[in-house]
């Protein structure tokens, strides 16, 4: 069997069985009854939907999901404080494979809602290596309706950085390691 094929087999299980998880605790049927509790349940049914298109490689799909422009880079553009930048959904497609690498794609596999860090940035996969957040995708001429947040006619979850290089590759191998 080819390294390839072996390794996307892994992928598949990986995520068969997370989604596998994140049915199981939607059939908990426990209520939601703290606003916190309904941003997480949001936050990790966003990441679930992502997931399964990052592992199709559903590239057009996934380039709806992605907040313009798109920060994404390795460690040392990272830290400098200066990431690359995709400007625009064209662009995504163009250069999908050099953003949702190999090694993004261990990293996600492997983390789950349980792991999510937030703060007023958004919520971060990982040790950094994904980044998403509420953005509003209404009409920058209105007033940003704060009233409406759970009205996805103006705020969507969205992808917003992807970062790899040495913290990523440490991460997936902490998680796969079970750290």
């Amino acid at each position: 069997m080819s390294h390839l094929l072996r390794n996307a087999l892994l992928l598949l299980t990986i995520t068969l069985v997370a989604l596998g998880n994140a049915v199981a605790q939607q059939s908990n049927n426990t209520p939601v009854n703290t606003e916190e509790q309904a941003e997480q349940q949001r936050a990790a049914a966003f990441y679930q939907h992502l997931l399964t298109h990052v592992f199709a490689d559903d590239i057009n799909y996934l380039s709806a999901l992605m907040n313009y422009p798109l920060l994404y880079g390795d460690d040392d553009n990272r830290n400098s404080g200066k990431p690359s930048e995709i400007a625009n959904a064209e662009e995504f497609v163009e250069n999908y494979h050099h953003i949702f690498t190999p090694t993004i794609k261990r990293v996600l596999a492997c983390r789950h809602a349980d792991d999510f860090f937030t703060n007023s940035e958004g919520v971060m996969v990982g040790a950094g290596s994904l980044w998403f957040s509420l953005t509003y995708i209404g009409d920058d001429s209105t007033v940003r309706p704060i009233d409406y947040l759970d009205d996805p006619r103006y705020w969507q979850l969205k992808v917003v950085a992807v970062y790899d290089g040495a913290h990523a590759r440490r991460d997936a191998e902490q998680c796969e390691a079970g750290q």
